[in-house]
């Protein structure tokens, strides 16, 4: 990671900028934190913890980042019959019958006998 920072760096100076390009420089968005494998296995908790509070965390190996630890989005909680205020459904009332076996005239009525 360092030597792409560094490369980016001398193009930017050639450019009229001046130091490293970080991912912080765009705006509104924070620098992502880079850790190395062995240390995102000694703080395994701590990241999770940096995470939870909506944070990126990189994990890289040998200065090459190979994974991005991000939050999960919340589950969204369903409401059983929710459905129901949709127009043609307000009065529609289940019935359990519907799906009891059907019997052996049902089956010869339907023409799967």
């Amino acid at each position: 990671m360092r030597a792409i920072t560094q490369s980016r760096a001398r193009n930017n100076d050639s450019l009229g900028m001046t130091g490293p390009i970080r991912s912080d420089d765009a705006v509104g968005k924070p620098a992502m934190k880079t850790v190395n494998v062995h240390e995102a296995k000694s703080t395994l908790s701590q990241l999770l913890v940096a995470v939870e509070s909506g944070e990126d965390v990189v994990i890289a190996r040998n200065g090459v980042p190979v994974a991005r630890l991000s939050p999960v989005d919340p589950v969204i909680g369903r409401e059983p019959g929710l459905w129901r205020g949709h127009p043609g459904w307000e009065g529609y009332v289940f019935d359990p019958t519907a799906l009891d076996p059907m019997t052996e005239r049902e089956i010869e009525d339907e023409g799967w006998a």
